[in-house]
């Protein structure tokens, strides 16, 4: 039989008084082995391909080195290198 999972609330009070624990360090249980729920993971992804954002961001850095041309020349230069052309 599961156990029945509660909410466990945090207060901006200080420790508690039982167990001298802050509130706000409870760590939430999963029912079945008590241990810590995992974190979820960032979205990845699919492999091989590329994003908007990707291509920014190598844009930028090509920016940033000082060894670019325009921002077109840029972005164009970061995505053949993400792309592996």
């Amino acid at each position: 039989m599961a156990k029945k999972i509660t909410k466990i609330g945090i207060t901006p009070a200080g420790p508690n008084m039982t167990t001298g624990v802050s509130s706000a360090t409870r760590i939430a249980t999963t029912p079945m082995r008590g241990s810590a729920i995992p974190k979820p993971t960032t979205p990845t992804t699919p492999r091989g391909q590329i994003t908007h954002e990707m291509i920014a961001k190598r844009a930028y850095e090509i920016w940033k080195s000082g060894k670019g041309g325009s921002e077109f020349d840029n972005w164009v230069r970061a995505e053949r290198e993400l792309r592996g052309m």
